[in-house]
């Protein structure tokens, strides 16, 4: 008889995450999220040396500071459905690059106009914040992604965390050493925490040189050797593989695939468990009736009182 499937579940051997892409992928996003963070501690002098009056600041900071993250929600949807059609590692890549652009753009921009547009690029340009979320959801079985997008709110926690550190000690660098005067960084005073974040999202463009292209293909050659066998209470072992040994075995089940060695990745996916057995109980004709186990009791209780009611007929009198 096989086991209940959260007691055979607990004997499979926790299966290995696929750290490299899984960390490229991690490493793409944290550049997006530290773009933008580390504008606000910076904002405020921004706005006021681009000749904002003191008195209408507050306002121009709210523009230039929610415009980004206003655009990214159309530019989600839009960028999500361009990585089904052309690939996750081709929009993610191309986000990486207009996210450089736009960053650049804004440490160089000398008017409010120009920041703002900017901004504007870098959040419409840009949905790998969304497309990331796909693409660890791609390179992970069903097991594994809760620990790996555990890990994405650790990679954000910490971008939320070390961005403003960067607009507040490297903005206008001329007032904390007075040796760069006559330097591009007196004429470009924000440029400086711009550079930073784009060398992180450099990093992350180059590390997505190793994310997989085909992202389906990757997890049935990881998972070839790395699935462990379910073991059934009478000792026997079910095995989800994710090559086949011929037609109809791939996949370790009966739907099976080609038997090219590829195998069924959506037995990978969703992996068969062992059915526990359906309780029986009285059906009141001397027999047994398969019921679910929630209503067993019901159905016991039901002919329990039905036997009672027999007793006075038994033994009345004629």
């Amino acid at each position: 008889m096989c086991m209940h499937p959260a007691a055979a579940s607990s004997k499979m051997t926790r299966q290995t995450l696929p750290w490299v892409p899984l960390i490229v992928s991690l490493f793409a996003c944290f550049g997006d999220a530290v773009v933008a963070i580390m504008l606000y501690p910076m904002l405020p002098y921004m706005v006021q040396d681009f000749g904002i009056p003191r008195d209408q600041v507050g306002f121009y900071v709210g523009m230039l500071g929610t415009c980004y993250n206003l655009l990214q929600v159309p530019a989600s949807a839009f960028w999500g459905k361009m990585s089904d059609i052309f690939g996750r590692k081709r929009v993610l890549m191309t986000g990486q690059l207009t996210l450089m652009t736009a960053t650049a753009c804004l440490g160089l921009s000398s008017s409010f106009g120009a920041a703002l547009a900017a901004r504007c690029l870098a959040g419409a340009l840009n949905g790998n914040n969304a497309v990331t979320r796909a693409a660890l959801r791609d390179i992970t079985l069903p097991s594994q992604r809760a620990k790996a997008f555990s890990l994405f709110g650790l990679m954000l926690s910490v971008a939320f965390g070390i961005a403003p550190l960067f607009g507040s000690f490297l903005a206008r660098p001329i007032d904390a050493f007075p040796s760069l005067k006559g330097t591009f960084l007196e004429e470009y005073p924000y440029l400086l925490p711009c550079i930073v974040a784009d060398a992180m999202v450099l990093a992350g463009l180059v590390g997505l040189c190793w994310f997989p292209a085909d992202p389906a293909s990757y997890v049935a050659r990881f998972t070839q050797h790395t699935v462990e066998p379910l073991v059934l209470e009478d000792g026997s072992e079910s095995r989800q593989n994710s090559g086949g040994d011929g037609g109809g075995d791939a996949g370790g089940g009966d739907d099976g695939g080609d038997g090219d060695g590829d195998g069924d990745i959506a037995a990978l996916r969703f992996p068969r468990r062992a059915r526990p057995a359906i309780p029986t109980a009285p059906d009141c004709t001397g027999g047994h009736a398969q019921v679910p186990h929630l209503f067993a009791w019901r159905a016991a209780r039901t002919c329990s009182v039905a036997a009672m009611a027999q007793i006075p007929k038994r033994f009345a009198v004629h």
